[in-house]
């Protein structure tokens, strides 16, 4: 290929298939220019007939700008969501025409890759002889991939399944439905793929033997030996691969790269790194090889163009970091679905044949017959989700649908030997159902069971009142010695832990702990006094990450049970309230069938209950110790899982019954063994359930608590507004607000400024506030508006359930292993957040935590007030304020007859008593203010009484905020947590609102894997405006409380001054900026951040006259 100039090629990408050509074209969308080396003579777009892309992948294509040229000619699949085929030549060629010219290479076999010991750049050495060393190395050369030997990757393995392909032409047209069909019989798999009217895509995996490496090469020996093996099965099966054209039959042995490799290996070194199948090469039994390198192009080009390729190494280690579970658990999926395909897999007799899983296995079961026709198991269905799970987890079958119109929700039930198909979960609404298992499955009252095992034991058996507080080992006898909660004590012979989850006699085992699934789940029984209409079948109904499920116990009782994602703080509030547990359930199911929203309003009181989805992970099962001597456990204490299969209850009763036998089969002499023995029989049963209800929870799309990027404390001002920032930013956000509710009824009005504006401009909100916010005659933007609207239409800018009411913070602190946040509420539960904003006012416990120095009061309280002037008042539309000695009036109109109104006042001794009296606070206010004109007066004894509250004056001092840390790490406060200031100034909410878009902006510049950096940033960025606003507030507070005329001459000359210069003058938010720059200077001008507008000093026996030498 000849010496290649490094210089002009700053990003080399091996590989001109799918993903190298998708990572080119997205770094080109991103302005990134790149080569692609390709070792091949031409374009690869003769290998592959045809490939199936899912919903991932087209939303990538769609990221890539092609989604809508390919879908002109791909096939749509008859299935929910977007699957469609197209030939894998259109894709290639797609792809390659979006290229910039001379962007691929073609001939350039690469041999070798090391790095320069002085520069450390990658070396690329070619077959031909030559040489490159580029910046940046990006292979995509598939399974074989040298730049994953580089990396240090561990090989690829092979499936012990080959795979044949093959494209058939029907020339009159062929009558397969456009889906997706697979056929199964014993360990072979056909795929078949309608791509148009006459062409045909189609697959074949089968147990490999070493006589298939001759027939390689010759396409009619791979036909001749594919239709013998399939000689039983249809013959539309048989002909469209006699058909199929010879030049697109290909055999090639199926690789892939272990799940656990991926989990552990390293992909990226300097600036090196993988992406496709080069990275994560799985099998084609899910479909998702394609759409998942296509997902990499996409991710590994966002973060190269958020961090530059000056720290190109940063960006890979976070496009490694944001792909590595999404492709261990795709290749997972993948690996099982294999593998089970392979009759002398060991993977299979670990996991067994799963999809009897939920009974234990007859002796008869391996002899029965197929019957579903010629073929033992015959399957047409539709690929579901973004993956298809192993047959052990659903397999297909025929179902009935009923539709509930005018919703989108969709109920699956099934017949008696229905097994569900897995479901696309991308829909707004998708409905899933546990299939009806073959054999014996029956829905009963727990209490019936319960009485009805308990009857079944000899009298006094069951002994109540025995609260188990340890276990331990008597040091003489080695026997368990019971300590119990009340002080008494027995050495038994043997100990049998059923006591569930929690369970002490598993600590003693030294089990590791049980884990919480991210859902909280609502129980219920129903009853229908005439019975109800419901179809004996277990049917669930499901919508993001909310699933109902619904089990008829009789004509005229129904379970159910509502699972969703849960919220520390969100549910533990309601526990011991039925009602408000019916309530809270049904405001989340608002959308979903009258028939589901009637059946929890009909729900028994004492029926219903709540409660966390614990488990004990399969790999702890694996590895734990179950037994110690005469000591083991059984049921829940043993593997506790989710409900998600069903299993919980019948594999205690499988626990029992195989324990009760081993016990009788070595007597209790030898009771140690009968444990050994009950453990190994055990282990792998329930190891295998563990493994199901685990990747079945994961199929559901549960999400954890780290999705919930940035917990912000308070659903304030500031703390609603940071958190659409940060969702105008596309950054996820769960507010936690201390209350029951929006705090929308406190405080009356506030001003907004133009600096306050501008930030409003940024949120999206500002146009809906200008409605109902009436404009303050001065220089610039100055509105005032109730707060209830402000409050009101930031909370609705917010994504649902963003905001979760009745969660009041204790504490906060440091985890010492991650350096993470830990919050600690005051109901003693907590969380683990990735980043805190605390935005929890004048009070903050974050602030707290920052060390910050607590907040001051002005020697000033405030009486604040709605005045309602039936009539209309007649006041202009401006900010007026009216002081007089050491009393000052504050007043603004919000509409033709409602004027918001405060008025500071020195504190005096004894003013506690009249805060919570309405008529109190009237008439110390009205006292206080004897002097002043009959307008402020008749303003104050109008006011209505609700609105009247009393509330000392905080403020953080100037200097405070001047040396003070912001941030720590992944802490930090915004508004009122950070700079609490007076009312002197109005700028106390808009200050919070430059606040939310400055924090917003920095944190979407870094990403949130450097929140520490965007946070200091943010701290930077902020400390200067900050001081100067709080100094100009405190200096104005301070000269209305001033005594004697020499101090208040020499404040008004100070605060005058301040106010004519630079301090408040400059505007707070740049039109083009959301925030007030620290750095920019300008002269001062009303319309900025001073607020006073227009001041008016009272002088008794002097007319008004204007305060500060006339400035603003």
């Amino acid at each position: 290929m000849g010496e290649v100039a490094t210089d002009d090629y700053e990003v080399v990408i091996i590989g001109a298939g799918i993903c190298g050509l998708a990572t080119a074209l997205a770094l080109h969308k991103k302005g990134i220019k790149s080569i692609v080396l390709e070792r091949s003579e031409a374009l690869r777009n003769i290998t592959g007939a045809a490939i199936g892309i899912r919903q991932n992948g087209w939303r990538a294509l769609d990221q890539l700008g092609v989604g809508d040229i390919l879908r002109r000619t791909a096939i749509n699949m008859q299935r929910k969501g977007e699957l469609r085929s197209l030939k894998r030549k259109e894709l290639i060629d797609t792809l390659y025409a979006a290229l910039p010219p001379a962007t691929v290479k073609f001939g350039c076999e690469l041999e070798s890759i090391k790095l320069n010991p002085n520069t450390k750049k990658p070396v690329l050495q070619f077959i031909d002889g030559s040489s490159m060393m580029p910046k940046v190395v990006i292979g995509c050369e598939g399974g074989k991939s040298i730049v994953a030997n580089f990396l240090n990757v561990k090989p690829t393995k092979m499936f012990p399944l080959c795979g044949v392909r093959g494209l058939s032409n029907y020339p009159n047209g062929h009558t397969f439905n456009q889906e997706f069909a697979r056929f199964r019989k014993d360990n072979n798999l056909v795929g078949r793929i309608p791509i148009d009217t006459n062409l045909v895509y189609w697959f074949c995996a089968r147990p490999y033997i070493p006589i298939d490496e001759r027939i390689k090469e010759d396409p009619e020996a791979i036909r001749h030996s594919t239709v013998a093996l399939l000689s039983d099965y249809p013959e539309e099966l048989k002909e469209m691969i006699e058909i199929a054209d010879a030049n697109s039959l290909s055999f090639t042995n199926l690789r892939y790269r272990a799940p656990w490799d991926l989990l552990t290996g390293t992909f990226c070194k300097g600036s090196v790194t993988v992406a496709g199948d080069a990275m994560h090469v799985m099998g084609p039994f899910l479909g998702q090889g394609g759409s998942a390198g296509l997902e990499d192009a996409v991710v590994l080009a966002r973060n190269v163009s958020q961090m530059g390729l000056d720290r190109v190494e940063e960006a890979f280690n976070l496009y490694v970091r944001e792909r590595r579970m999404r492709v261990v658990w795709l290749s997972l999926q993948t690996f099982f679905t294999g593998m089970l395909l392979a009759a002398s897999s060991r993977v299979k007799k670990v996991i067994g044949n799963l999809r009897s899983s939920d009974r234990p296995r007859s002796s008869q079961e391996g002899n029965q017959k197929p019957t579903n026709g010629e073929i033992g198991i015959s399957e047409e269905h539709h690929w579901g989700r973004n993956w298809n799970p192993p047959k052990w987890l659903a397999s297909s079958g025929s179902a009935g649908r009923r539709r509930y119109p005018p919703s989108d929700c969709h109920t699956y039930t099934e017949g008696p030997n229905f097994r569900a198909p897995w479901l696309d979960a991308t829909r707004n609404l998708d409905v899933s159902l546990m299939y009806n298992r073959k054999g014996e499955t029956r829905c009963v009252r727990r209490k019936d069971l319960i009485d009805t095992l308990y009857a079944a034991l000899p009298p006094a058996t069951v002994k109540f009142g025995c609260e188990l507080e340890s276990i331990k080992l008597d040091p003489i006898s080695t026997k368990p010695l019971l300590r119990f909660i009340d002080g008494t004590s027995i050495i038994p012979k043997v100990v049998i832990g059923c006591e569930g989850a929690k369970s002490i006699v598993a600590n003693f085992l030294k089990l590791k702990p049980t884990k919480t699934f991210p859902f909280g789940e609502f129980r219920g029984l129903s009853n229908y006094p005439n019975g109800h209409s419901f179809d004996y079948v277990f049917t669930r109904f499901k919508k993001d990450n909310n699933l109902v499920g619904r089990i008829p116990i009789n004509n005229n009782l129904v379970y159910w049970f509502y699972t969703q994602p849960y919220v520390p703080k969100g549910h533990e509030r309601i526990w011991d309230d039925p009602e408000s547990l019916r309530h809270s359930i049904l405001s989340l199911l608002n959308d979903y069938p009258q028939e589901i929203k009637e059946m929890i309003k009909i729900t028994e009181a004492n029926s219903l209950s709540f409660a966390r989805l614990r488990h004990r992970s399969p790999w702890d099962l694996l590895t734990g110790t179950f037994c110690n001597g005469s000591v083991t456990v059984a049921g829940d204490a043993m593997h506790v899982m989710g409900p998600f299969l069903g299993q919980g209850g019948s594999a205690g009763l499988e626990d029992a019954v195989v324990l009760a036998r081993n016990m009788a089969h070595m007597g209790l002499d030898r009771v140690e063994e009968a444990f050994n023995m009950y453990v190994k029989e055990r282990r792998m049963r329930v190891v295998r359930l563990s493994l199901q209800t685990y990747l079945t929870e994961i199929g559901e799309g549960g999400v954890s608590m780290d999705s919930e990027e940035v917990i912000i404390i308070g659903a304030g001002i500031c703390g609603l507004a940071t958190a659409v920032a940060l969702h105008k930013n596309g950054i996820k956000t769960l507010v936690l607000e201390r209350s029951e509710n929006l705090r929308n009824d406190t405080g009356t009005a506030i001003g907004i400024l133009q600096n306050g504006w501008r930030a409003l401009d940024q949120l999206g909100v500002a146009d809906a506030l200008r409605r109902t916010a009436v404009p303050i005659l001065r220089r610039g933007e100055s509105r005032s508006l109730k707060r209830k609207d402000l409050l009101d239409i930031l909370y609705a800018a917010l994504p649902p359930a963003t905001v979760k009411f009745g969660c009041e913070l204790e504490s906060i602190k440091l985890d010492p292993n991650t350096s993470k946040p830990v919050l600690q509420f005051i109901d003693g539960t907590s969380i683990i957040a990735k980043a805190v904003i605390g935005c929890d006012g004048g009070k903050s416990i974050v602030a707290e935590f920052l060390n910050l120095k607590p907040t001051k009061i002005y020697p000033l309280r405030s009486a604040r007030g709605l005045s309602n002037y039936p009539n209309g008042h007649s006041f202009d539309y401006e900010l007026c304020r009216f002081t007089n000695n050491n009393n000052l009036v504050g007043r603004i109109p919000i509409d033709d007859k409602l004027v918001y109104w405060f008025c500071p006042q020195p504190n005096v001794p004894g003013d506690e008593r009249i805060w919570e009296d309405p008529e109190l606070i009237r008439r110390s206010t009205l006292k206080s203010l004897s002097d002043y004109p009959e307008e402020i007066k008749e303003m104050i004894e109008i006011a209505d009484a609700n609105s009247l509250s009393f509330t000392h004056l905080r403020y953080r001092a100037p200097w405070d905020l001047l040396r003070g840390t912001f941030c720590n790490g992944r802490v930090t406060v915004a508004g009122d947590a950070l700079h609490i200031m007076g009312p002197f100034l109005g700028q106390g909410g808009s200050a919070g609102l430059e606040d939310a878009v400055v924090i917003a902006r920095n944190l979407a510049r870094v990403g949130l894997d450097r929140v520490e950096e965007g946070f200091n940033l943010y701290a930077k960025e902020r400390r200067m405006r900050v001081v100067q606003l709080s100094l100009q507030t405190y200096l104005t507070g301070m000269s209305a409380w001033g005594e004697g005329q020499e101090f208040d001459s020499w404040l008004e000359q100070l605060v005058g001054f301040s106010l004519a210069g630079d301090l408040s003058s400059r505007p707070s938010v740049k039109r083009e900026a959301p925030y007030d720059s620290p750095r920019r200077s300008g002269k001062l001008s009303a319309e900025a951040g001073g607020g006073l507008s227009p001041w008016r000093r009272l002088e008794l026996g002097a007319p008004r006259a204007w305060f500060g030498g006339g400035t603003d």
